[in-house]
């Protein structure tokens, strides 16, 4: 089941935002960056009389210099993020329904990620890495919790 024909994203709320760099590379040095997506339904008292649902968002990044004698951390990033949803069309969905096919709201989300990651990465002065654009291409279960990408730039 498709939630993003059913739900609006209403509300984005910063839970949390913390970055650690530990070696400022070259501006010419590679970096890879694994990220991974966490998305967990959280139950608000009486909003399922209202059809309204929130989703928690971890999006972790680890950033390395890979080398010919190995790699070495660069940065490490922690975003939570809640994000507030209300339906709009089709049958009133349950509690249930939205823990089971939440993250196929994942696309819809990530953008908003991304644009919160990107800035982190730009005040840490890592104008250079680039973070995957979409999650579409991704080897991941629709309805998995977690979602991972690696990309070397």
């Amino acid at each position: 089941m498709d939630l993003m024909t059913k739900l609006a994203l209403t509300e984005l709320q910063v839970r949390l935002m913390h970055a650690e760099l530990f070696h400022q590379p070259a501006k010419n040095q590679s970096i890879q960056a694994k990220v991974e997506l966490t998305l967990k339904p959280q139950l608000i008292a009486g909003d399922a009389v209202h059809n309204q649902f929130s989703l928690d968002c971890l999006a972790q990044v680890q950033g390395q210099l890979v080398a010919n004698e190995g790699s070495l951390d660069v940065f490490r990033i922690e975003l939570r993020l809640m994000a507030n949803y209300q339906q709009f069309s089709g049958e009133p969905l349950s509690a249930e329904l939205f823990g089971e096919y939440h993250s196929s709201v994942a696309r819809q989300l990530y953008p908003v990620v991304h644009l919160r990651l990107t800035e982190l990465l730009q005040q840490l002065g890592l104008s250079n890495v680039q973070l995957p654009l979409d999650l579409m291409h991704l080897n991941a279960e629709p309805e998995s919790p977690h979602v991972q990408s690696q990309a070397v730039h």
